[in-house]
């Protein structure tokens, strides 16, 4: 974040500490504490947030529907303020030690993005380098949110008869992928902080056997059946 971001951050939080929107303030501290965590003025955001009520599992269930409310065909300004809203969320309940309660909630957003990326997708490249400038700190829901948004740029090529592979899959249609990983070839920025759990897409599946997308220790997709 650039020094003008971050005095833009605090003059925000001294206007939040102002006003009479314990969540607001909450949400701008939350934000400011994943980038400045000593910051002495959060030290006043905790003092009237431990003192307030603040109704962050309500707020948390209104960005989730926005979430799975979000169509292909909205603005994209749409899709990222449904993103930013749940990430703000996000933000203020780890600040508040909430933030193992708003796991649950955080995969459900997760499996949707996955499920349905195309209102996603064209985030991609800001999720990655959110990921890779601002990192959520550990601990944080978001590094999960921001990673299955930067994936949503994964997609299957047409076959030559202008099928998507996914659409084979799910009608029982044999693909061959040929080249397909040299020719998409991505470095996700959540890869390496993640590593033990890579992104898993379920591409289709039946009674004993499923199709997901994957990656490798190289960084390459990978198809596992």
């Amino acid at each position: 974040m650039t020094t003008d971001a971050l005095s833009a951050l605090r003059a925000q939080l001294r206007e939040a500490l102002r006003g009479e929107d314990p969540l607001e303030l909450a949400r701008v501290a939350g934000l400011l504490h994943r980038i400045a965590p000593d910051d002495p003025s959060l030290d006043d955001a905790l003092n009237v947030l431990t003192q307030a009520p603040l109704p962050l599992g309500d707020a948390a269930i209104a960005a989730l529907a926005r979430v799975e409310d979000a169509d292909e065909d909205d603005d994209p300004e749409q899709t990222w303020g449904a993103l930013c809203a749940l990430d703000e969320v996000l933000a203020a309940a780890t600040l508040l030690g909430a933030a193992e309660a708003c796991r649950p909630l955080t995969e459900e957003a997760v499996r949707h993005i996955r499920a349905f990326p195309e209102p996603w997708r064209p985030h991609a490249d800001a999720a990655t380098a959110l990921l890779r400038d601002e990192p959520p700190p550990q601990g944080d829901p978001a590094w999960a949110l921001w990673a299955a948004v930067e994936g949503s740029r994964w997609e299957l090529p047409l076959d030559d008869a202008g099928m998507p592979a996914r659409t084979r899959f799910e009608l029982g249609f044999w693909v061959s992928l040929g080249v397909w990983g040299s020719e998409n070839r991505q470095q996700l920025a959540a890869a390496e902080p993640l590593r033990p759990a890579p992104p898993w897409e379920p591409l289709a599946q039946g009674p004993g056997w499923e199709i997901a997308l994957t990656q490798d220790d190289t960084d390459n997709p990978v198809l596992l059946c």
